[in-house]
């Protein structure tokens, strides 16, 4: 299950990486849009936005 200490836990994971503010920004935009996807939309448009995608990441569509 998806919840928002989830996404706030990784926010924090993130911000710890980033290099710069300017990075920081792009990353605390980035979640918030994703919480508010969470809220309005719900657990399932969540999942097909931000986990499906980056779980296919590795297909690279070849036919292999």
């Amino acid at each position: 299950m998806i919840t928002i200490s989830n996404i706030k836990a990784e926010l924090k994971k993130e911000l710890a990486e980033a290099s710069s503010e300017m990075e920081s920004n792009m990353i605390t935009a980035e979640y918030n849009l994703r919480i508010k996807k969470l809220k309005l939309e719900g657990e399932e448009a969540y999942k097909q936005a931000y986990v499906l995608p980056y779980d296919a990441e590795d297909d690279c569509g070849c036919g292999n």
